[in-house]
């Protein structure tokens, strides 16, 4: 949520700051809508519902700020004024998002954690299969070795 500020004006300046606020109202749906879409798969983290109460929050400060903005004087209003009476009533969504991404930052520093985890085993264990495979390769060189050998002294 980007904040739009300006030192007002006539109409022209009051259309220009309604064409940006609405411009970054709807970059802010959009990209809520976004994050709800790609936290499909981690539905158990509760992604999607948050998300869409922060977008249904953030619809009705939209509402509310509009409103706001219908009832200033088209002919000379001050932005800075309107932000200051507005001012607020943002937080607790800024709070939600600030909450939610440190959700996600947890949430992704343990999958992280895990994969590593499960990189380490996976190397480990081929390793492991590595070594089997070489000292059965060294036996069975020298259990053919041995056997040539044998055939070799009994032939003689």
């Amino acid at each position: 949520m980007e904040k739009r500020t300006a030192a007002g004006g006539g109409p022209a300046d009051r259309q220009a700051y309604l064409t940006a606020f609405h411009a970054d109202e709807l970059a802010t749906h959009v990209l809520l809508r976004q994050l709800a879409l790609r936290g499909e798969p981690a539905a158990g983290f509760g992604l999607v519902a948050e998300v869409t109460q922060i977008d249904a929050a953030h619809a009705i400060l939209g509402t509310a700020y509009t409103g706001a903005l219908a009832l200033a004087d088209p002919t000379h209003w001050d932005a800075q004024r309107l932000d200051r009476a507005m001012r607020g009533l943002d937080r607790s969504i800024n709070g939600r998002l600030d909450a939610l991404a440190e959700r996600l930052a947890a949430q992704i520093s343990r999958i992280l954690d895990e994969s590593e985890a499960a990189e380490r085993a996976r190397f480990e264990t081929l390793t492991r299969v590595l070594w089997v495979t070489m000292i059965l390769s060294i036996l069975l060189m020298a259990a053919l070795l041995w056997r040539a050998m044998a055939d070799r002294t009994a032939r003689a």
